[in-house]
């Protein structure tokens, strides 16, 4: 398995386009289909308009907004890096940081030669600089049925829906076990960003 940080530079894509014209940064928060759930974060007025009216987008919805990011729903009709991913057999996470014109996606293959197909079809859209990383191993059984069973109960929540001694009855083990085991997931998966 193949894991790397691709960088690339996609001129005919709206995303490269307005974090180029405009002072904003860009986060692809989830997609399915022509569906997009982003922020733009930044000066956002111009670049609103600019994304509304961009010839890609079919439609579009402010979910929120802020002094300092927009939420938004929209429908992109345009084919460009996700397409391109998925066609080799690879997978990508979310989320895809856009900034000054750059994209940013987390992505693996699992094969180095599904690798060097990506870079190849990639080089058509812009010139891919593709980054290794080494992933530390995911979460354990046990640590990932912690996470769940937290974040099922709203541990995470603000305000917590249950508290950490609550949690730990749940579970059968001490809170001082369940603290530390939280802590310990939860230093593996930002480690591993």
């Amino acid at each position: 398995m193949e894991k790397v940080l691709l960088k690339i530079m996609d001129h005919d894509c709206w995303v490269t386009q307005v974090t180029q014209k405009f002072k904003v940064t860009l986060e692809i928060l989830g997609c399915e289909g022509k569906g997009c759930f982003l922020r733009i974060k930044g000066e956002s007025e111009k670049a609103l308009d600019f994304v509304k009216n961009h010839k890609d987008i079919s439609s579009f919805i402010i979910l929120s907004k802020t002094k300092d990011s927009v939420l938004l729903l929209l429908d992109d009709e345009s084919v460009h890096t996700r397409s391109i991913i998925q066609s080799v057999g690879a997978f990508f996470t979310y989320p895809i940081e856009v900034r000054e014109g750059n994209e940013y996606w987390n992505v693996i293959t699992p094969t180095k030669k599904q690798l060097k197909i990506l870079e190849k079809r990639l080089s058509k859209i812009g010139n891919p600089i593709l980054e290794k990383s080494v992933s530390k191993p995911p979460l354990t059984l046990r640590q990932k049925e912690i996470i769940d069973l937290a974040l099922k109960e709203g541990y995470f929540e603000t305000p917590r829906r249950i508290t950490l001694d609550k949690l730990a009855e749940k579970l059968g083990i001490s809170a001082s076990s369940l603290g530390e085991t939280l802590r310990l997931a939860m230093k593996r998966m930002l480690e591993d960003l």
